[in-house]
């Protein structure tokens, strides 16, 4: 296993990540270069061929589809949530006209209602995935069934964060958590409710519920210091507190579309809304 993985972001410009008080809605995209080669997705995939179907299966001895996208962009270094509907929300949106090999294909109204269904794109109207009687098998997009629910498709480019990071893995579990005013638990989240939560599951640490006493707490720290689990904070009409994951991304909740992540840099919102980070290290 690599000691460092590419954790997949939700690339955004102005619209995946909203302000916490408004419902704007924009499509701009940020790009980032590709961490892992595609070659290598596809021969993983191949490689696993006729491994049992298993509903919340997520290794050799039995996939579900979720499971068996996240197996094997794992092991070719990309780090991904676990559900289908949380590797949808992230990645960067890939029109039909444009899928390459490697890109990740969803499927609508499957076995329940919504984004249900997932597998690999191989080349020529293939993808791999987990079928629920066959196990894993070769199946076309041009077939009637699979055009009828094909939804889009996603392609996974990121960077180098620690992935073995607690902070990390706790944060990537809740994608997709939606928002809700006052929220401290995985039934929905608020701003500072979401950051609590982490650092309690993460690090057993009690750290203060709201975002003005968040920001009291701990020692200040420059954007070039920042590290994994740094918390950075945003100034709207309000507070909005982050978890900083690495390579310029954070965690943070916004009204319309929940956990996301975002690259507060370049995120054409986000990015003159930096008004610092803290680092709280013990229990406050």
């Amino acid at each position: 296993m690599n000691i460092r993985k590419t954790v997949v972001a939700g690339i955004v410009g102005m619209g995946l990540l909203l302000p916490i008080y408004e419902g704007h809605s924009f499509v701009e995209t940020t790009h980032v270069e590709a961490a892992f080669d595609s070659s290598e997705v596809v021969s993983t995939a191949k490689s696993l061929l006729g491994t049992p179907y298993l509903f919340g299966g997520e290794t050799p001895s039995g996939f579900d589809c979720s499971g068996f996208v996240q197996y094997v962009f794992e092991s070719v270094g990309v780090y991904l949530p676990r559900s289908t509907d949380q590797q949808w929300q992230v990645g960067e949106s890939i029109t039909k006209s444009n899928l390459q090999a490697g890109d990740v294909v969803f499927f609508s109204n499957t076995y329940r209602e919504g984004i249900s269904h997932s597998g690999i794109y191989l080349g020529n109207d293939e993808f791999i995935h987990a079928h629920s009687e066959r196990g894993i098998e070769i199946a076309r997009l041009t077939s009637s069934y699979w055009t009828e629910k094909y939804t889009g498709a996603k392609r996974y480019e990121g960077l180098d964060v620690a992935s073995e990071s607690a902070i990390v893995k706790e944060s990537m579990k809740h994608i997709g958590t939606e928002y809700k005013k006052g929220g401290t638990t995985s039934e929905g989240f608020d701003t500072s409710g979401f950051v609590q939560y982490v650092f309690k599951e993460a690090k057993g640490m009690d750290i203060p519920r709201y975002a003005d006493s968040q920001w009291a707490a701990g020692d200040y720290i420059t954007k070039d210091k920042l590290e994994i689990g740094d918390i950075v904070f945003f100034q709207t009409s309000i507070l909005n507190p982050a978890i900083y994951i690495g390579g310029d991304y954070v965690i943070h909740v916004t009204l319309s579309e929940g956990v996301r992540i975002t690259n507060y840099k370049v995120d054409s919102y986000w990015a003159d809304k930096y008004a610092g980070a803290k680092r709280i290290t013990n229990e406050k």
